[in-house]
Order: structure tokens, then C-alpha cells, then sequence
């Protein structure tokens, strides 16, 4: 496990996180052993989650489920701003 929350572990600083690909035959553990390390990462530091099956979805169907199990929520300072120019319709 500590393999896994050291490869997990600079999101807590806002970085990206190593890439893992845990593989094994259906019952051997995967799922507890991510869920434990994560659990163990958000106790450091709470970090929102999203469990998403991903065996036949698509990669927007990934990022559509994350986005739906996990929203962002941007800090007010980074908000985009709101365009003030209008659109002319040409004739």
C-alpha cells in the first residue's frame, strides 16, 4: 500500500499524481487496496474522490462520471470573467 499512497501523494500538494495501473484477477483485492490508500490520503488531507467503472465506457464517458461523482469547484479569483463585448450580426 505504501507504494500506492507515495505514487498518490503529490495531489495532496496539488501535483499531478504518478500514473498506477493495479492489475490482478477479479477478487484479489484492487478495489479495497485503492480505497484504503485513498482513505489514507484523505485523512492527510480531505480530497474529493470518484469511483467510476470504466470497463467499457468511453474516455468522455470517464471524464462525464468524474465531473459528475467529483465537481470542481473553481476559487473565485480564478472565475472567468464575463465577456463584455457583444456579437454583431452581420447583414
Amino acid at each position: 500500500m505504501t507504494v500506492l499512497t507515495d505514487a498518490l501523494a503529490p495531489v495532496l500538494a496539488g501535483d499531478r499524481a504518478e500514473d498506477v495501473l493495479l492489475h490482478g484477477p477479479q477478487g484479489v483485492g484492487k478495489t479495497v487496496l485503492t480505497r484504503a490508500a485513498l482513505d489514507r490520503l484523505n485523512q492527510q488531507q480531505p480530497t474529493p474522490l470518484a469511483h467510476v467503472h470504466c470497463l467499457g465506457a468511453s474516455t468522455a464517458g470517464i471524464v462525464r462520471a468524474i465531473l459528475r461523482n467529483c465537481p470542481v469547484r473553481t476559487p473565485p479569483g480564478q472565475r472567468p470573467k464575463k465577456s463584455s463585448s457583444r456579437r454583431s450580426k452581420s447583414v
